[in-house]
């Protein structure tokens, strides 16, 4: 069974149910709450950036060496309250047309340079964003922010939740669909599909969390964030490890290596899990 099919007909079933304007956009967070968070953003993002010195330092040398152009890319994003920012990545792609830049992954595209490719796989290109942490136009934990394409086609409701609060680094949305360039991949038409699915997807995650923000849920957010880049990594680190092993012929290659798990049916299952409003549980 197609999975964008099967997630496809469960929105549209959802969204039937779906009561939006009867709740309030988001929990009202008292001054300490909202100053708690803040702190934390800031100390967090500091100490992030001081632990990820060298890291980052290295990935900024082995960009400028193998490839020519920026170390960085920026685009520009929608922000709290509609507001455009810049947000920042370690540049993934060979230095060309900006107008060429696909507004929606599509997997393995010939333009995404070897190490970017990497640096996708394991987020690492979205390290930088610690930058936008720290002068506040980002937060560690909050929904993902979008291009202002995108953003354009969310309905009245979505907009006045989704940008009530400051875009994020991670949330549920990007946890569940962290191999997005792969699902997107396997579409005739990726950005149709992103409109269709992913997106109407990706909008009921952040309805969840807008509605339930606290620092102890940003705080549960970032463990499984590292867990699920964890796990990625030692998934990348075997494989790595087994095609170096048959390539110096110490051992004999493998019929096929396990495909990588279907994240989008595990977004489907939490998704669909809704109360009588149509949200998530």
């Amino acid at each position: 069974m197609c999975v964008g099919s099967t997630l496809s007909s469960g929105m549209t079933d959802a969204a039937s149910r779906e009561q939006v304007s009867r709740q309030p956009s988001h929990r009202r967070e008292s001054a300490p709450a909202r100053a708690a968070r803040r702190l934390f953003n800031v100390l967090a993002s500091v100490c992030g950036l001081v632990a990820l010195a060298i890291p980052l330092v290295v990935t900024m040398v082995v960009i400028k060496a193998t490839s020519p152009g920026p170390v960085f890319f920026r685009q520009v994003r929608v922000g709290r309250n509609g507001r455009l920012f810049h947000i920042y990545k370690f540049r993934t792609m060979f230095q060309g047309n900006p107008s060429a830049v696909p507004l929606v992954g599509t997997g393995e595209p010939a333009s995404v340079t070897p190490v970017g490719s990497f640096l996708r796989r394991m987020k690492i290109d979205e390290l930088p964003q610690l930058i936008n942490v720290l002068v506040g136009n980002m937060s560690l934990v909050g929904p993902r922010p979008e291009l202002p394409e995108f953003v354009a086609k969310y309905s009245s409701e979505d907009r006045r939740i989704v940008l009530s609060v400051l875009p994020g680094l991670t949330d549920f949305a990007s946890i569940r669909f962290r191999n997005e360039d792969l699902l997107l991949a396997r579409q005739k038409e990726p950005l149709a599909h992103y409109e269709r699915v992913l997106m109407r997807a990706k909008l009921r995650y952040c309805r969840f969390y807008v509605r339930r923000a606290s620092l102890g849920l940003d705080l549960y957010l970032i463990a499984q964030t590292i867990v699920a880049l964890g796990s990625d990594f030692l998934t990348e680190a075997v494989r790595a490890l087994i095609r170096s092993r048959t390539a110096l012929g110490l051992t004999p290659p493998p019929a096929s290596l396990p495909p990588p798990k279907n994240r989008e049916s595990a977004a489907t299952s939490g998704a669909m899990r809704t109360d009588n409003s149509g949200e998530m549980l």
